[in-house]
């Protein structure tokens, strides 16, 4: 059985990448007076409607959340696949379209300190976080971004899974070594050594308590 893969033309779809850049008003001009894409107005266009979406109690997530497709058809509007009517007729074009631009779009919402709009969040001083989450669309979990500036959903949605990030890395970790161990027993004693300078490396890289003057960081141990 011979299976057909439809082959995208990658020329084409930058040209139609560019051209929904362009008629969605997110271009500059060039020396030789040509339109020419620009991701800073698009950028901000995604800024501004990520940063309206406020939640500041679990209740309010649902409804004042955005998921890649939501924050895509904001950002662009007129483009393929943004009305779920016409979603399931658009070409194998226009599909890769919706894709990329999608990505790039939701791309912006990295929650990490990094994240274009954290990152905004925090110049601007709002005291706002960028979080994601899931959410329920429908009857479906939905990925979801919001801004807030509620302690527990920070708490839960923004530290809690670095935390759990970190802890599942140190049991790969563990899980590693013993595995090393059990076929070469020798190791033991350099691996343990190894992982000492590690962890201290980790507990010096991590955020410290502090005494009650504030000055001096309480000691952590191991």
């Amino acid at each position: 059985m011979t299976i057909i893969f439809n082959q995208i033309d990658p020329i084409q779809l930058k040209e139609q990448l560019d051209d929904q850049y362009i008629s969605h008003g997110y271009f500059r001009v060039n020396r030789a007076g040509e339109n020419v894409p620009d991701e800073a107005p698009m950028k901000a266009a995604v800024y501004d409607a990520v940063k309206k979406s406020v939640a500041r109690s679990r209740n309010d997530v649902s409804k004042n959340s955005l998921t890649p497709g939501e924050l895509y058809a904001i950002a662009f509007p007129s483009a393929p696949g943004t009305d779920a009517k016409t979603l399931p007729h658009i070409d194998d074009l226009g599909r890769e379209v919706r894709k990329s631009l999608m990505r790039k779009v939701w791309g912006l919402t990295q929650p990490k300190r990094i994240g274009f709009i954290q990152k905004r969040l925090g110049a601007e001083a709002t005291g706002m976080v960028l979080c994601r989450t899931l959410s329920t669309r429908g009857v479906d979990d939905a990925e979801v971004c919001f801004v807030t500036d509620n302690a527990d959903l920070i708490m839960e949605d923004s530290v809690l899974p670095q935390i759990e990030t970190l802890v599942r890395k140190a049991d790969e970790l563990r899980l590693h070594t013993e595995m090393v161990v059990s076929r070469r027993p020798e190791l033991e004693g350099r691996i343990t050594h190894e992982l000492g300078i590690g962890v201290r490396r980790v507990q010096a890289a991590l955020p410290h308590e502090t005494s009650q003057n504030g000055n001096q960081p309480a000691e952590i141990t191991a």
